[in-house]
């Protein structure tokens, strides 16, 4: 898209004195994640400080902001601080589930970033047990643990979870052909030709 535009049009709507919080908030939101894609990350950081202390701010639009800045700080190298905002969102009491599923993944990813293999796989294994997370939140966590299962050897565990990728029929297409792909080249290691 045109990020110019982009960036005209949230300024419009945040100049506006009787644009809703809501719909302020989102842009907001909106606008700091173009400025991390352009880079300017003390900008994407300000918009979103500013919708997580925006008292009037509707509980998903603050999660997106702390799971956003979150991303951000992870970008510019800041482990600990992308994952106390990720441990912030999950904490979150109001914070919808995708939200807190996302912060999840993303909290995983960072710790296997770090080595810690075992706090990973307890991130994937909690939003696999989320009974509200989304479908594609589930199958990206079983994708992952099943990834790093087969990293270390523990094939039949790997081709469990792909399994359960499978079985997940409102999980997207991608997702379910890559733990078909994935549980092929697990049972062709094995020497599962049958």
């Amino acid at each position: 898209g045109n990020e110019e535009q982009e960036l005209a049009d949230y300024d419009a709507l945040l100049a506006m004195a009787d644009a809703p919080s809501e719909q302020r908030a989102q842009a907001m939101v909106n606008r700091g994640i173009t400025w991390g894609r352009r880079g300017e990350m003390e900008k994407a950081l300000a918009d979103f400080d500013a919708v997580i202390e925006m008292k009037d701010a509707p509980a998903e639009q603050r999660a997106k902001a702390m799971f956003s800045r979150g991303i951000t700080w992870g970008l510019d190298g800041e482990a600990d601080k992308a994952l106390a905002d990720f441990d912030a969102v999950i904490e979150m009491a109001d914070a919808p589930a995708e939200e807190r599923a996302q912060a999840l993944f993303r909290r995983a990813v960072t710790w296997g970033r770090r080595g810690e293999v075992e706090k990973e796989l307890a991130d994937y294994e909690a939003i696999i047990a989320m009974a509200d997370a989304p479908a594609e939140q589930r199958a990206r966590a079983l994708l992952s643990r099943g990834s790093k299962w087969g990293q270390r050897g523990e094939v039949e565990k790997a081709l469990a979870d792909y399994e359960a990728v499978v079985a997940i029929g409102d999980a997207p297409a991608r997702l379910r052909a890559l733990a078909l792909a994935n549980r092929g080249f697990g049972a062709y290691q094995q020497g599962r030709f049958e």
